[in-house]
């Protein structure tokens, strides 16, 4: 009986010291596959925010072609609505286009106008502003539309 209370195995136990090596491999354990999920979580937010910002810079594109297309004169604007639809492609997050995409370092986008003569009404015209890139995941866009009247422009 003297040998099992010096060794902490008894009626009258000793305080343990230390942790055993089954505790010691469960707690590595458990910090692996918590350090594994919070990389998962980090890459994941990190693909979130690069698409965030590649939306942001296409509805830029799209809202100042809008503006510039709202601020020209009647016949300026019936003489662009007459093309029926202008394409731009290989356009830098500034707008500026890229005359060889192997010399422009980032993301390109391209930029669609459409216009549609009638709609919604006889005396207006339906402007679709479409901007898309092309990502690991595929192809994305943005659409702006806005109806301008005939009185306005």
């Amino acid at each position: 009986m003297e040998a099992s209370r010096a060794m902490g195995r008894g009626p009258g136990k000793a305080p343990r010291q230390g942790m055993t090596l089954v505790e010691v491999l469960i707690t590595i354990l458990v910090l692996t596959v918590g350090c594994f999920a919070a990389m998962r979580m980090q890459s994941a937010a990190t693909r979130g925010n690069a698409i965030a910002e590649h939306m942001a810079v296409a509805s830029i594109l799209a809202d100042s072609e809008m503006e510039r297309l709202r601020s020209l004169g009647r016949s300026d604007l019936a003489n662009e609505a007459a093309l029926g639809r202008k394409v731009e492609t290989s356009l830098d997050r500034n707008g500026q286009s890229c005359p060889q995409a192997g010399l422009c370092p980032g993301l390109r986008y391209s930029r669609t106008v459409t216009f549609h003569e009638g709609v919604p009404t006889s005396l207006s015209t339906l402007v679709e502003v479409e901007v898309s890139w092309r990502d690991l995941a595929g192809r994305r866009s943005v659409v702006q539309r806005a109806a301008l009247t005939r009185l306005s422009f």
